[in-house]
């Protein structure tokens, strides 16, 4: 039967889903945390304040790139 087959591929595929949420797969693999990913850049910008690099500070470095002058 058609619609009973479509049912069970619907319910089949709903199922997996939800196996296959973040939070759900965090937990299997014992990740201590799940973020959302439009918190990303802020989780980024944090951890990079938190070990001291900021715009500011690599500004007062000087160039961007040190590297060797072959000239």
């Amino acid at each position: 039967d058609e619609k009973a087959r479509n049912a069970l591929f619907e319910r089949m595929v709903a199922e997996m889903v939800e196996r296959g949420k973040a939070v759900n797969t965090a937990t299997f693999f014992e990740f201590d945390d799940v973020i959302d990913p439009m918190d990303s850049r802020r989780w980024i910008v944090t951890g990079l304040n938190a070990a001291g690099i900021t715009p500011e500070n690599r500004a007062a470095r000087g160039k961007k790139r040190p590297c060797v002058d072959t000239w």
